[in-house]
């Protein structure tokens, strides 16, 4: 589990005129997140759809089945890293080992995700984005072009970092960039595999 450093409290009490031995162990906080419920976004789009502690880093998050590959030193195999929580937590259901992240401009190589890419060395790792990726969005009436820029930076972001990364620690694993065909019935792969008709398509295709 993730823990994080509360500089903001440990500030407030350094700053105090009072004596005290301060401990930085006792400023060390469990890091979680919490996940806004989608009935909630649809009355309120404005919402932020993860809430992290205040102060915090925002991590990547590592469903289970990567977690124990990680632990078990598990070598080869494809790692996919998609955008929110439920698309992770869908594809390690399915026996897919899997990342989430909060948003599509967090895909980046992490301190936390290059540890399992060292210790893994998977054969393949795949950046999976929504059918949406690309589309242009409409703010107050008015077509806006901020998520397809965000789309074309997120994987320059990344590869970027993930071929630094590879020169460095001798990691061999190739990179793939994917993303739900405009043409699907479902925005992503979280609701292609829990949609009966789609589900056995979706796993053919990962795999």
């Amino acid at each position: 589990s993730y823990t994080y450093f509360d500089d903001k409290a440990y500030q407030k009490i350094a700053s105090r005129k009072s004596a005290y031995n301060l401990h930085e162990e006792a400023f060390e906080r469990p890091w979680q997140i919490i996940r806004t419920n989608p009935d909630a976004l649809k009355k309120n789009p404005n919402l932020p759809k993860y809430k992290h502690p205040a102060g915090a880093p925002v991590k990547p998050m590592f469903l289970p089945r990567t977690v124990e590959a990680y632990k078990q030193e598990q070598q080869g195999g494809t790692l996919y890293i998609t955008e929110g929580l439920f698309k992770g937590i869908s594809l390690d259901l399915n026996g897919f080992l899997s990342v989430a992240v909060s948003g599509i401009g967090m895909y980046k190589v992490s301190d936390e995700l290059l540890q399992v890419l060292k210790a893994c060395n998977f054969d393949k790792v795949v950046l999976l984005y929504d059918r949406d990726a690309k589309d242009l969005k409409q703010k107050e009436g008015v077509f806006t072009t901020n998520r397809l820029k965000a789309f074309n930076r997120s994987p320059e972001v990344f590869a970027r970092q993930f071929f630094a990364a590879a020169d460095r620690y001798g990691i061999s694993t190739k990179l793939y960039f994917a993303m739900i065909a405009p043409s699907a019935p479902k925005k992503g792969v979280d609701d292609l595999l829990n949609t009966p008709d789609c589900k056995e398509g979706a796993i053919k295709e990962l795999q």
